[in-house]
């Protein structure tokens, strides 16, 4: 496949290469620097920040061949990794985070973009992650106007919470907790029922957890609650890798582990999964276990929490 200097630049000014997109590289060298100069009046920051490093004119074949081998490299790294492996990487029985470790700090800045204002959250639910994962992150003037005043019963007023359970984890399995999130589920499903919206919309909630055979087995024990719910609240279970960018009203997080953190504390996991909820977050998880883990992330987690 042929690929033109103004075609290869539009593809990954807007992300869009695949890991599996065959690229012709010959083409690239071949660029007429007078097409790059017409090319610079695109906005793009990631595509200005790459013609600024191609200079008027290269000494040798080689320089240029050795010059534009980087600018490649440089599109791999921010384009082409996979989603899972930004998460994570194995390395051995150790897991690190590629997310940052794999880049670049000049690549780093192209592919990062930190908030400075959050409207979501309730500022509660904020503190935390602000804490953690931002150099400065401030609430919108109307964050705390949530429009609920539904509460776990015993934490009136509270918006973050741990639930203490210490269930047996089984296979990345943990059904005490399954049924401490079912109890607090029904009972904020019957509240809903009665403090119906003005405006008719449903209640939303998502019910969370770092492990795919969790969020199965939750599936399947909280299907009759999901069905009971509808058209007051939506309710979804599934997994954190695949509820980024989502939120909810309430937000209920299963940590099922107790003995071993694995790639739990992969910085941002943890921040997409404490940054989903409007109203209401609830942990359920091994308090001990996790204010003791080797995790100063999750040890600061639990701090941050009302505990039940």
């Amino acid at each position: 496949m042929e690929t033109t200097c103004e075609e290869f630049l539009q593809v990954t000014d807007h992300n869009r290469v695949s890991a599996s997109s065959e690229i012709n590289i010959q083409p690239v060298l071949r660029w007429p620097t007078q097409n790059v100069i017409e090319a610079k009046k695109q906005r793009s920051t990631f595509i200005d920040e790459i013609r600024d490093r191609i200079p008027g004119e290269f000494n040798t074949d080689e320089e240029k061949k050795r010059f534009m081998n980087q600018c490649i490299r440089v599109v791999q790294n921010v384009v082409f990794h996979s989603i899972l492996e930004l998460l994570t990487v194995k390395n051995g029985d150790k897991d690190f985070n590629s997310l940052v470790q794999s880049f670049e700090p000049d690549e780093l800045k192209l592919r990062s973009e930190s908030l400075i204002y959050q409207h979501r959250m309730h500022q509660e639910i904020s503190n935390t992650p602000a804490h953690l994962f931002y150099k400065r992150l401030e609430n919108g003037p109307k964050v705390n106007e949530t429009g609920m005043d539904y509460y776990v019963k015993g934490f009136k007023g509270q918006h973050n919470i741990w639930i203490d359970c210490s269930g047996r984890d089984w296979n990345n399995v943990n059904e005490t907790e399954i049924d401490e999130i079912e109890k607090h589920l029904k009972d904020f499903v019957g509240w809903a029922k009665k403090h119906p919206r003005e405006n008719g919309e449903e209640y939303t909630v998502i019910v969370l957890t770092f492990y795919l055979a969790q969020s199965n087995k939750m599936k399947e024990r909280l299907d009759l609650i999901k069905k009971d719910a509808r058209g007051t609240v939506r309710i979804k279970i599934a997994t954190v890798d695949y509820i980024q960018g989502q939120e909810a009203d309430v937000v209920f997080l299963s940590m099922v582990r107790n003995y071993k953190v694995g790639f739990m504390d992969t910085p941002n996991r943890l921040n997409v999964a404490i940054t989903r909820a409007k109203h209401l977050l609830v942990f359920v998880g091994n308090k001990q276990f996790f204010s003791e883990c080797k995790s100063i992330e999750l040890n600061k987690i639990v701090e941050g929490c009302d505990v039940y």
